[in-house]
């Protein structure tokens, strides 16, 4: 691996590379989950790469960032839920591999809207939710002496995550939109990643046969994360940080009482990440989850 110490003299906090990298850790949000009075365990696989120019060269390297994620959701009364997830990465950048524990996350959601018409042919449901994400995964690993805040399994800071959840339905025909925020809080080192918002739009369609519910979806999902600081109290940038980007998604979930099955592929359309020197791949996800519940939800 090849990296830039022109910027890591720059910084006296610790060494660190040039970081550009596209293995950023993300959040796997709620999602389309047409239970919502069930108790949910599930597991879910996220697999993205990149494609990395470092500056003033040519050579292309490939980033890659697998996750498995454990998560949950718990129901406590009409209105409350909460939902964790505790992931387990794996970053790749040529030869160097960080395996590990992620950053657990925890929030809590309040449906402020449940509503649907006298003849139940349209439905609104709305929820918000906030939480934290956690430095439970080790973020201090170096290669060949150096930091690069990308290839890390945690960020070893704690984030403020906010949320919200729209779902309209009109007969079997919906529309799904997500959106989140999460505000970086700044490590030990005075490193401070930047906040990212998030938010994605889905169009669905409901087909139902004897107790299983097949739902395909398609619509888009877009990311903006700003600037890190790589010395948060004197406001210095990380200039290769930082970027926006639109992916079309497209996915279908098959639900039964008890065991579920959902992916998606996310195709990139529009981008600009870390000074145009990554281009991100096509990302896929799958995941598989339980509902806990004795009851019909």
């Amino acid at each position: 691996m090849r990296f830039l110490i022109m910027i890591a003299l720059m910084i006296p906090a610790h060494l660190f590379a040039c970081e550009v990298c596209g293995c950023a850790a993300s959040s796997s949000g709620l999602g389309l989950i047409p239970f919502q009075k069930a108790q949910i365990i599930g597991i879910s696989y996220l697999n993205k790469s990149y494609l990395t120019t470092h500056p003033g060269e040519t050579l292309t390297e490939k980033d890659r960032l697998q996750s498995v994620d454990l998560w949950g959701r718990v129901n406590l009364s009409e209105r409350w839920m909460l939902r964790f997830d505790l992931p387990l990465v794996r970053k790749t950048q040529n030869q160097s591999v960080v395996n590990g524990l992620g950053d657990a996350e925890i929030l809590a959601y309040y449906k402020f809207i449940n509503w649907e018409s006298e003849k139940k042919p349209f439905q609104i449901l709305g929820l918000a939710g906030a939480g934290l994400k956690m430095p439970t995964g080790k973020s201090n690993q170096n290669f060949e002496n150096i930091w690069i805040p990308n290839m890390q399994a945690g960020t070893g800071s704690w984030d403020g995550l906010f949320t919200t959840l729209i779902t309209l339905k009109w007969m079997r025909w919906g529309v799904f939109s997500e959106t989140s925020y999460k505000a970086s809080g700044t490590r030990k080192d005075d490193y401070r990643y930047g906040n990212t918002f998030s938010s994605n739009a889905l169009l669905f369609r409901e087909f139902k046969w004897k107790n299983r519910v097949f739902i395909p979806q398609l619509g888009w999902t877009t990311q903006n994360a700003r600037r890190d600081f790589t010395e948060a109290s004197k406001q210095v940038w990380n200039i290769y940080s930082g970027g926006k980007q639109t992916a079309f998604v497209v996915g279908a979930g098959l639900y039964s009482k008890k065991l579920s099955l959902r992916s998606s592929i996310g195709l990139p359309l529009n981008y600009h990440l870390s000074r145009g020197y990554i281009k991100p791949k096509p990302t896929f996800q799958i995941g598989l989850f339980y509902n806990l519940s004795k009851s019909k939800s």
